[in-house]
């Protein structure tokens, strides 16, 4: 997704809402009662798909419709919106309350920190499941840049003028350096005007990973500026190449740089996260080698 289809996507569910996006965390509220002392709560009742339009009509000022409609968490209705037309089209997900009187735009996390509308979206077909991205970063087509060891390994989408993913990149230099971390880098051009030439000619080099490495040990912190400089004359084929990987990000509902994809001991599943962990050490001791094959080499 370019940052102006972003921007108007924005634009429109900003307009749904006079109030400001917000995330709503489910399942946080004190339960006093077991669950199998309750009774048995009938299925939530999802809300007419004509009934939604007229809510997301009015909201978005005309400006987006809703395509369908499928049950939420908590009794709230979720909603597959579109904003635009043709290859202009955008979707998302947002929810709409019981009765249908009011939108909710933004995230919905759950009690164990689950984004729920990324699960939604993936359901419903507008992002490719996190699994399916990283089995196609293994394609010879996404010219990836592996890091030598034998450890797990973690898949960054990465942009030469990004400076959180040059915060990563520091991160990960020592265990790199190790071999208790390999690193899968899927190059990418979606921050700046020459972002995407940069990541061309790091691909076009002899040497991918070292030509990578300069980049960030002569990345300009004060201008977000990686340190390589662009070929004039990239070579097509890589330059096809760093945009096909732009739509895999895109398409995989990444919405800037790194992004992540690794494979979890704690779930057991591949997850996908944006930006620069936290507690780094606690996401290295996370990384696992499968049960994905991206995550093993």
């Amino acid at each position: 997704m370019s940052n102006r289809h972003r921007f108007l996507l924005s634009t429109a569910l900003r307009a749904m809402t006079a109030a400001a996006a917000f995330t709503l965390v489910a399942g946080a509220l004190p339960v006093s009662v077991r669950a199998a002392d309750m009774p048995a709560a009938a299925a939530p009742a999802v809300l007419p798909l004509a009934r939604v339009q007229t809510l997301v009509t009015g909201a978005s000022k005309g400006r987006a419709k809703a395509l369908k409609v499928f049950a939420g968490p908590g009794g709230l209705t979720g909603v597959l919106v579109q904003v635009g037309e043709g290859n202009a089209a955008q979707r998302s997900i947002v929810w709409a309350n019981a009765d249908g009187s009011a939108l909710l735009i933004g995230n919905l996390v759950s009690a164990d920190g689950t984004d729920l509308n990324a699960g939604a979206a993936v359901q419903a077909g507008v992002y490719k499941a996190s699994a399916e991205t990283l089995a196609a970063t293994l394609l010879p087509a996404a010219r990836a840049i592996l890091s030598k060891g034998r450890g797990p390994v973690l898949t960054v989408f990465m942009d030469p003028n990004c400076i959180f993913c040059h915060l990563l990149f520091k991160d990960l230099e020592p265990v790199m350096a190790r071999g208790d971390v390999r690193v899968r880098f899927v190059m990418v051009g979606v921050i700046k005007e020459d972002s995407l030439a940069k990541s061309a000619t790091i691909l076009g080099m002899a040497d991918p990973l070292q030509a990578l490495t300069r980049d960030e040990q002569k990345f300009n912190k004060a201008q977000e500026e990686g340190g390589i400089t662009p070929s004039a004359k990239p070579d097509a084929a890589l330059f096809a190449a760093v945009a096909a990987n732009n739509r895999l990000l895109s398409d995989a509902g990444g919405h800037g740089t790194p992004m992540l994809l690794y494979c979890s001991k704690a779930s057991g599943q591949v997850k996908q996260v944006e930006g620069v962990p936290q507690d780094f050490n606690a996401f290295i001791g996370d990384l696992a080698a499968g049960p994905a094959a991206g995550c093993n080499g």
